[in-house]
């Protein structure tokens, strides 16, 4: 399996400095293909100093709820945890944002 993450920090102002308000969005690429898992899980945690922004959970595009509840992705104050679908033939995308803390 492949995993990678990358960060787009957008600041108050319109640009791209890791300040305090800014929002950065994570993208979290997972290729599960050519391998075998039954029930793949991506968790990543929320970096200090920094609060996650609600309703920005997406898997693939779509928006999934924070709750812990039937669709694949759920939010903590400290985490977010989605589960992938291991049959997938493409890449599987899991994207969320947070705020940089005051």
């Amino acid at each position: 399996p492949q995993l990678s993450k990358a960060a787009v920090v957008s600041d108050p102002a319109g640009g791209d400095r890791p300040m305090p308000g800014a929002v950065v969005q994570y993208r979290l690429t997972a290729d599960l293909r050519a391998t075998y898992f039954t029930n793949p899980v991506i968790v990543d945690p929320i970096p200090a100093g920094t609060s996650y922004v609600g309703g920005s959970l997406r898997l693939n595009g779509a928006v999934l709820s924070d709750a812990a509840d039937s669709d694949p992705g759920h939010a903590e104050p400290d985490r977010i945890s989605v589960r992938l679908d291991p049959s997938r033939a493409e890449p599987s995308v899991v994207t969320f944002d947070v705020r940089i803390n005051e």
